[in-house]
């Protein structure tokens, strides 16, 4: 599993051999709830490091100055599958489901919770914190659908609707095993172009779908979802 990191939290991280625990300050910014983050593709790993250093620097990311500033992680995860919260599967995607209508039910009788936005992380994080989920679950899981594309197909109707991002949020970070850098196996040059093209198959599908008035907005904040430009 991959995580991206600034150069040096990752320094930290691999002399410790420990994940700190990422908590939001945004609602909207965490979808699964306070943990540690990981991608299932060393892709999305790259696109945050990418995100992130366009968010805090004024100029297009550099290829020699991207990985000076930040690193990608991998990590052996140690887990069994029956002590995953998978929002994928639908019993759990249910469980959550009805947690989230209790939640705001109750907050239309609260003065003090009825301004609350029930996000998903939001919620996670009642059923982890107040509800004692984090007793039988040790992460939780779930595939995103980060973009709707509507790409006419030689084939005909696809039913490849989106392209979805996998997330998982570590709870228990004693599954967490070793940590390791590989920031100096990544071809920056190759990842970018990838990157590139991914940008451009979004920005076209999003104006496919404004077209139709079908456009998904994410549930992430813009920062982390949306880059400046499409670089040279």
């Amino acid at each position: 599993m991959y995580h991206g990191t600034e150069k040096k939290r990752g320094e930290k991280i691999l002399s410790e051999q420990k994940m700190p625990v990422s908590i939001s300050t945004d609602r909207k910014q965490h979808w699964l709830g306070d943990g540690v983050y990981f991608y299932r593709e060393r892709f999305y790993a790259f696109r945050w490091i990418i995100l992130m250093y366009e968010e805090r620097n004024e100029k297009d990311n550099e290829e020699e100055e991207l990985l000076k500033k930040y690193s990608i992680l991998e990590a052996d995860i140690e887990y069994n599958t029956e002590r995953i919260f998978n929002l994928d599967n639908p019993e759990h995607c249910m469980v959550f489901k009805e947690t989230e209508r209790k939640l705001k039910e109750k907050g239309t009788f609260s003065e003090k919770l009825k301004n609350m936005e029930y996000t998903d992380g939001v919620v996670i994080n009642v059923m982890f914190k107040n509800m004692k989920y984090g007793d039988n679950y040790d992460a939780v899981e779930a595939t995103f659908p980060i973009y709707d594309f509507n790409i006419p197909s030689s084939t005909g109707s696809s039913r490849i609707k989106s392209l979805n991002e996998y997330q998982l949020c570590i709870k228990n970070s004693g599954i967490i095993k070793e940590i390791r850098d590989i920031t100096e196996f990544i071809n920056v040059k190759d990842f970018r172009e990838r990157f590139i093209k991914f940008e451009k198959l979004k920005a076209y599908s999003k104006g496919q779908n404004a077209a139709n008035g079908h456009y998904r907005n994410s549930q992430r904040s813009e920062k982390y979802g949306k880059r400046k430009n499409f670089g040279r």
